[in-house]
């Protein structure tokens, strides 16, 4: 067992790789503005997925609105892997619905707006979900 320390630095290096990801699109060789749409909702969906997965895997579960560290520290290891491994699998199951939907998007030619909103939509959808998870004590 390890002790629980407070730090950001695993979230700050995910959001300085996450916000690469984003800008490295613009270097894509694409003039299809849909597939360049499609890529960004993937890194989006992705990358929070991923974000979940550190989460999870460190058990920095205060790193989540609404749970304090105090919180964090009093529960249990396992306690803390239970709550985050809900919101991993919530998030990790709409990133691999959006790469199915990004797949056939591309394949039918749907939308741009409409990918946008599927991503972004979705990404609040889920997000919202996971508001009622609680960590048991």
């Amino acid at each position: 067992m390890h002790d629980y320390k407070k730090s950001y630095k695993g979230f700050v290096i995910w959001l300085l790789l996450f916000t690469g990801a984003f800008f490295s699109t613009v270097f894509i060789p694409s003039k299809n503005d849909n597939l360049l749409t499609l890529v960004t909702g993937n890194i989006m969906t992705v990358g929070v997925a991923v974000l979940a997965g550190i989460i999870y895997l460190n058990e920095k579960i205060y790193w989540y609105n609404g749970i304090a560290y105090e919180d964090a520290a009093k529960a249990t290891p396992e306690q803390r892997r239970a709550y985050a491994f809900k919101h991993f699998k919530k998030f990790a199951t709409f990133a691999a619905v959006y790469f199915l939907y990004s797949v056939v998007s591309y394949i039918v030619n749907l939308s741009l707006l409409v990918n946008i909103m599927v991503a972004g939509i979705g990404i609040v959808v889920v997000a919202l979900s996971t508001v009622n998870i609680k960590l048991e004590n």
